[in-house]
């Protein structure tokens, strides 16, 4: 990883995204740490989130370092003249003992509570996790704790960064300016933050808000999502 730009003031601006479709999440299988490559679907989602970056304009891309966050960045990039790191803080949550598992299968194992609980956007229950696995909390610590760190030493203006809903999922929750709960994650599907590099504080960028604050002009989050193939991949 590259840290040797020079140091920056002011906001940068991130445009998150998950990972394309994989065979287990098309079987809702929680994937978690367990690196499941990206299925024939992953990859054509991968390639419809390619004029969305283009217009975006980043000028680093960072990508968890599990293969199917790799390859749907390398393939949403392509072309792209782009600063690239490869960032371990930015895997999914540590599902422990249910990585394998589709929701059903957890919740015989361990109750209807305790996926309840995992998927809760409430503050109360951020230290839920499964079995052996990371809390929430610990969860969002690490990608926060790489985030507010790393901007501190980079010029880069414009981010893209592919990762995973759980990821997305923790960022939206601590947003003041993001009033869903539980929202969906459709594979390859944008979300724009703001993060100020002396504060640390993180923004959503509603659609609005992104379409007024910028001089390029380009398609909102959800024309995108309207143009992805429907999986049905909910699980993370």
């Amino acid at each position: 990883m590259i840290l040797n730009q020079q140091s920056n003031t002011g906001v940068i601006r991130f445009c998150f995204f998950r990972h394309g479709e994989t065979d287990w999440n098309s079987e809702k299988r929680f994937q978690g740490n367990t690196d499941i490559p990206l299925n024939k679907n992953g990859r054509h989602q991968a390639q419809l989130l390619r004029p969305f970056l283009a217009k975006f304009g980043p000028d680093a891309v960072l990508s968890s370092d599990l293969g199917r966050a790799r390859e749907t960045a390398d393939i949403a990039t392509s072309g792209m003249s782009v600063s690239r790191h490869v960032i371990p803080e930015l895997r999914e949550c540590f599902f422990g003992a249910v990585e394998g598992m589709t929701r059903d299968e957890i919740v015989r194992e361990y109750g209807e509570e305790t996926l309840r609980k995992f998927f809760s956007p409430r503050p109360a229950d951020l230290d839920a996790k499964f079995e052996l696995g990371e809390t929430k909390r610990e969860h969002l610590a690490r990608v926060l704790g790489f985030l507010t760190t790393w901007v501190k030493d980079v010029a880069f203006s414009r981010v893209a960064v592919s990762t995973h809903a759980g990821v997305i999922w923790r960022l939206l929750s601590t947003s003041p300016d993001y009033s869903e709960t539980a929202p969906l994650i459709p594979n390859c599907a944008p979300f724009l933050f703001e993060l100020d590099r002396s504060s640390g504080r993180l923004k959503y960028l509603p659609t609005t808000s992104l379409e007024e604050s910028t001089e390029q002009a380009f398609e909102a989050p959800k024309n995108v999502l309207n143009s992805l193939p429907t999986s049905n991949s909910t699980s993370p």
